[in-house]
């Protein structure tokens, strides 16, 4: 079984804006918005993530959400459930970027599936 990377995290927030230039001044984190998904994307040195609105996707305060790298998101989800987690959503697509999903682990943690749109057939 190959190790998968975690390729993104989602933190959430009321106030995307407010956020990204917080973690711009405190960290040196560099933000641009999404304008048709309206989701305001960071990097960092060795990755990064987006501001995620709480409610969003079930999206709670005080969620931080990692994504793993997915070749096949379906394939996965019944993985997930067949070893003890949880699917809370299904395949969502991202047009022109790929797909994700949400899942719970046995411990209650969210966790995020990423599936590019070069890894979709």
């Amino acid at each position: 079984m190959d190790k998968r990377s975690i390729i993104h995290i989602d933190i959430s927030t009321h106030d995307s804006p407010t956020s990204a230039e917080f973690y711009k001044t405190v960290f040196g984190w560099e933000h641009q918005t999404n304008a048709e998904y309206d989701y305001t994307m960071f990097s960092t040195e060795n990755g990064g993530g987006g501001f995620i609105k709480i409610g969003e996707n079930g999206v709670q305060q005080g969620d931080i959400v990692f994504f793993i790298d997915s070749h096949d998101i379906d394939a996965d989800l019944a993985t997930v459930e067949s070893n003890g987690g949880k699917r809370l959503t299904d395949r969502i697509e991202m047009p022109g970027f790929g797909a994700m999903a949400y899942f719970s682990d046995p411990a209650g943690n969210k966790i995020g599936l990423w599936q590019s749109a070069d890894d979709e057939s």
